[in-house]
């Protein structure tokens, strides 16, 4: 029997616009699912698999929520292993059933969570939940000819954290998430697979290009093939990195009449926030001044 599943991971849907994206942040989420679900019924996957950090937040909102019902409606059944976002602080996998995308699973029948092994005739899928701690060594005893571990660990290619080079396992695919950058090599007869994050909203991510893996596994033969697609979405609009002042040598004062001239024409609010953070550990002046005025911006 063959079975097809879109992995996808780290999407991070959130209405929260990123301070360093210009691009809405809303749409650029609704833009990826509706282009995870035509690649789910072009490719006729049988199930969607999220590695993990599906919301930015345990406390996701009525919109973010909204965009994963939709994307289940157009494709079929979804199944979770919840990242370190989608747990409440902590990151215990055990208070996963205290958020409300928890209660949202128990009241729709195509959402899954990845809790314990799932056997396919000669196939074993093994979850392991997040863990800010954990070993090398992943040792899974089992009696299937084909294994498949998916995790939400912190484990790369680039040495940064748990390097998988220094990762004893006797898995055949190791699924990875969690660190957003992607990855795809085989050591010792393991393939480490991270298609990278599919959401970026931090400035060093930008480099990412948006992809998801197409895994289609023979359950009888026990085999498996993987390919990556590319989801094609618009160049993400990220804000330029601001230079960094020379507190000693600059002349505020300009900064300040320019700002005064500016009150009454623009968003006093977003100016003086702007200022406020540009000078916030610099000159002391300016530091009381923005403060002031935006204490009475709010006022």
């Amino acid at each position: 029997m063959i079975k097809r599943y879109l992995y996808v991971v780290d999407p991070h849907i959130s209405s929260d616009q990123p301070t360093n994206r210009l691009d809405n942040i809303i749409q650029v989420n609704e833009d990826k699912f509706r282009r995870l679900a035509h690649i789910y019924n072009e490719m006729n996957c049988d199930a969607t698999w999220c590695g993990g950090d599906l919301f930015q937040n345990y406390k996701p909102d009525i919109e973010s929520i909204r965009i994963v019902l939709d994307y289940i409606e157009k494709t079929g059944e979804f199944w979770l292993l919840p990242g370190n976002h989608d747990l409440p602080p902590g990151g215990n996998p055990i208070h996963f059933g205290k958020t409300l995308f928890s209660l949202v699973a128990q009241l729709t029948d195509n959402i899954r969570i990845f809790n314990n092994k799932i056997r396919m005739n000669n196939v074993e899928i093994r979850p392991i939940q997040f863990k800010r701690r954990f070993g090398d060594m992943f040792i899974i005893p089992s009696d299937a000819d084909l294994v498949i571990l998916i995790t939400h660990l912190l484990i790369d290619a680039e040495g940064k954290y748990t390097d998988i080079t220094d990762i004893t396992t006797s898995v055949d695919l190791f699924l990875c998430s969690h660190t957003h950058f992607p990855f795809d090599k085989t050591i010792n007869g393991s393939r480490f697979y991270n298609p990278g994050c599919l959401i970026r909203r931090r400035s060093p991510e930008k480099t990412i290009t948006p992809r998801v893996g197409i895994i289609e596994i023979d359950t009888i033969a026990a085999t498996y093939d993987l390919k990556t697609i590319k989801l094609g979405s618009p160049r993400a609009q990220f804000r330029m990195k601001p230079k960094k002042i020379d507190s000693e040598n600059y002349d505020f004062s300009e900064l300040i009449m320019d700002m005064q001239n500016l009150s009454d024409a623009m968003d006093m609010h977003s100016v003086m926030q702007q200022a406020y953070e540009l000078t916030k550990t610099t000159d002391k002046e300016v530091i009381s001044y923005v403060e002031q005025m935006l204490s009475e911006v709010k006022q």
